[in-house]
């Protein structure tokens, strides 16, 4: 493909007080005449929604099938544009791919670097990525990131970006994710609320997974868990983390109060945690008396969850009481299921 440069600035088709910056990856605001800039992400057209969600229970799939037939619209022109298509033109065809949500204006600079880079990968590399391309099944995989409104956040896109890395070869998982981070959350909630595709995922996989583990499994030193106890002040604790990045919709954990000898129970209970332990539970439970309890979580929409910890504690009048036991973790999620050391399917 030949490269043609163009002198294209921001202030030629939005205003001139506001740009892309490319190091911040984000917009900015300048008040004193471009002396200084200020990051404004919140008018990123990548991560603002122009557009009222969707509804109805077909609202996940119906977005679905809208951003994959903006994605096919994409593909067609710039295979339409042909081999030698010059870095304007591949410009003008990603502006005319976003433009129509006006914000994008802005992105300009952005752009060109977008165009740049999918000349780089040279058209014929470009057109073998997308012969005889399984859209269908592109549909359902991103159905299980769209919410019940019709809609992606930015935790949902990472995680659709990420099994598209996982799923499709390098150039496919290349351009498809360059294609996805270029429009934004923002840009594909557009798409999905303004075109008018409805989506047939009657024979998509699940877009739902479910793992549990078992005692002997959560205390295994080669599994999921780091399991920790510890006396802390006047009680005992057990925290059973593990870092990865999951999105959940439930989060279950049993755990029990294991006293020895004459000690009696005086006061305990557990948590869930993200990253925020020991505070800021996602839920807890306290019981007032053994065997113990019982702590849940629950997320229709989903939760990004970076480092699990499963928290139990309990105090006995005397000492010599044991660790309170973590017995039994479920956790339900959605995307694709995760890759876990031990426990199994439920």
């Amino acid at each position: 493909m030949e490269i043609v440069r163009l002198k294209l600035t921001p202030d030629d088709i939005s205003p001139p007080n506001i740009r892309y910056d490319e190091t911040a990856d984000t917009t900015q605001i300048t008040n004193d005449g471009g002396t200084t800039w200020v990051d404004v992400p919140e008018i990123d057209p990548r991560s603002v929604n122009q557009f009222d969600p969707l509804s109805g229970a077909t609202a996940s799939c119906d977005a679905a099938a809208r951003i994959v037939a903006a994605l096919q619209d994409l593909v067609a022109s710039i295979l339409l544009a042909g081999d030698e298509v010059s870095q304007a033109a591949m410009l003008a065809i990603l502006f005319g791919w976003l433009a129509v949500f006006g914000l994008f204006a802005v992105l300009v600079a952005l752009l060109a670097l977008v165009a740049a880079a999918i000349i780089a990968v040279g058209f014929a590399a470009f057109e073998a990525a997308f012969l005889n391309f399984d859209w269908d099944e592109l549909t359902c995989i991103i159905s299980c990131y769209v919410n019940a409104q019709g809609r992606l956040d930015q935790n949902a896109l990472t995680d659709l970006e990420t099994h598209v890395s996982g799923r499709y070869d390098g150039t496919q998982a290349q351009l498809i994710n360059l294609f996805l981070s270029t429009a934004g959350f923002g840009g594909l909630n557009a798409f999905a609320a303004s075109r008018s595709e409805t989506g047939d995922c009657g024979a998509c996989d699940s877009c739902t997974w479910c793992w549990e583990w078992d005692e002997a499994e959560i205390y295994d030193v080669a599994g999921s868990f780091l399991v920790n106890e510890d006396v802390v002040g006047l009680y005992t604790v057990v925290d059973a983390m593990f870092e990865a990045n999951i999105r959940v919709t439930r989060i279950e954990f049993d755990f029990a109060y294991t006293p020895s000898g004459g000690a009696t129970f005086v006061d305990g209970g557990g948590g869930i945690y993200n990253e925020t332990y020991p505070s800021d539970p996602l839920a807890s439970n306290t019981p007032q008396s053994p065997p113990g309890g019982t702590v849940v979580f629950d997320e229709p929409d989903g939760l990004n969850i970076t480092a699990l910890h499963c928290y139990a504690n309990s105090r006995f009048d005397a000492p010599g009481a044991n660790y309170p036991l973590i017995t039994h973790v479920l956790i339900e999620g959605t995307g694709a299921s995760p890759e876990f050391a031990n426990g199994s399917s439920c």
